[in-house]
């Protein structure tokens, strides 16, 4: 579960005042990167997490003060080897031996009901792509400057590229900011990657004033689809569950779809093999959707296959040895199906990564670790044997 679903169902159950700290700006080693999140509530309850447990009480008692006021605040953590916690230039020094930056913005939301959820929790539902602005730093902001403080100020960009802010107000100054943050917006949106970056924005009147902004892409909802309700798929569900991603099982015996069985599967679908390709194509599966193929049978397995494949998911994992895929080939040689090198590129097996799996659980944790090796662009390579740092710079 990304920070965002947990932020927006968080909300729907607990509907009060709270607090959102967010990861704006990094430098060095640090536990988490930039659009990290971090819901913290009056009675001193949080959800998430911001960093290892090193900055998250300095962070709720800043929190509180935001809760009472409205007014955002921006930290900048120093994690480098000091015996106390002191004032460092700038920025807070932590002695947590890391010898990394972490900039937080923290700033007040009303609920459930609150813009920014709202907007969110809308794109989440509809699938819907949003890059986001957050002001979160003005350099040379003196108390005499007209312009107001904008630290926590949001603005969207949606799928249609149109554009929405909360500045609130029509001086020469905030227009001219909507419009340059409205361009880093449009700039952004053309990567097509899901990247986080920071932009500094130079005030119309110069040097006077520089604003920095983080820009971000709301990750899509995770769909994975599993085919084959036996026991070994419990615990697929339930950990894939808990990642954050929103599971559908499907299996041709109808005693096994059951809530029972999968309580925390989005979706339970019964299909016959004379149907499987109608059911395939009403999944939807496409380039965002990883499907998993353990039905426990041959046959039915090679036609699953041959239904999702042309649909190019994003990862297609199947159980079994390499002699039983060769199986499935010759199946598909006897049939005259034609299924290509390119059409096989998404699809992993033997499925999973060696960790020496036995257990149905820990066979679903090698299984998903590859699925998040893949989702990643990564080799999952032990990190005591990577070179570098353990996370890659982000673009």
């Amino acid at each position: 579960m990304n920070d965002f679903q947990r932020i927006v169902k968080t909300l729907q159950n607990r509907d009060e005042t709270c607090a959102l700290a967010t990861v704006v700006f990094t430098e060095g080693s640090t536990y988490r990167h930039k659009g990290a999140r971090m819901l913290l509530f009056a009675d001193g309850t949080m959800i998430g997490a911001i960093s290892g447990g090193c900055l998250e009480n300095d962070v709720l008692e800043r929190a509180l003060s935001v809760m009472e006021t409205g007014q955002a605040q921006y930290i900048l953590y120093d994690g480098s080897d000091a015996s106390n916690n002191e004032l460092f230039g700038d920025s807070l020094r932590f002695g947590m031996g890391c010898n990394g930056k972490t900039g937080v913005l923290i700033e007040r939301l009303s609920g459930y009901k609150d813009e920014f959820i709202r907007t969110i929790e809308h794109a989440l539902q509809s699938s819907e792509i949003l890059d986001i602005a957050t002001i979160f730093e003005m350099s040379n902001h003196t108390e005499s400057s007209h312009m107001p403080a904008l630290s926590g100020i949001h603005a969207f960009r949606f799928e249609n590229g149109g554009i929405s802010d909360a500045f609130g107000e029509d001086s020469p100054e905030m227009i001219y900011l909507a419009e340059r943050i409205a361009a880093c917006l449009d700039e952004f949106a053309a990567t097509k990657e899901p990247v986080v970056s920071v932009c500094n924005i130079q005030s119309e009147s110069g040097a006077m004033q520089e604003y920095s902004v983080l820009l971000e892409r709301l990750p899509p909802v995770k769909e994975l689809v599993i085919f084959g309700a036996g026991y070994d798929s419990i615990p697929l569900v339930d950990i894939a569950s808990k990642l954050g991603w929103n599971v559908t099982i499907a299996d041709a015996r109808p005693a096994f779809l059951t809530k029972e069985r999968f309580p925390t599967a989005q979706n339970l679908v019964r299909f016959h093999t004379e149907t499987l390709e109608d059911v395939t194509r009403e999944l939807r599966i496409n380039t965002h959707t990883a499907a998993i193929v353990m039905t426990h049978h041959l046959e039915r397995d090679a036609e699953v296959l041959r239904c999702i494949l042309p649909q190019k998911p994003l990862y297609c994992g199947l159980l079994g040895p390499k002699e039983r895929f060769a199986k499935i080939q010759k199946l598909w040689k006897e049939r005259r199906y034609k299924v290509s090198k390119e059409l096989l590129r998404p699809l992993y097996t033997p499925i999973g990564l060696d960790i020496g799996a036995e257990t149905a659980e820990e066979v679903a944790l090698s299984i998903l670790s590859e699925l998040q090796a893949v989702m990643r662009n990564k080799k999952g390579t032990p990190l005591k044997h990577k070179r570098g740092r353990i996370h890659d710079d982000e673009q």
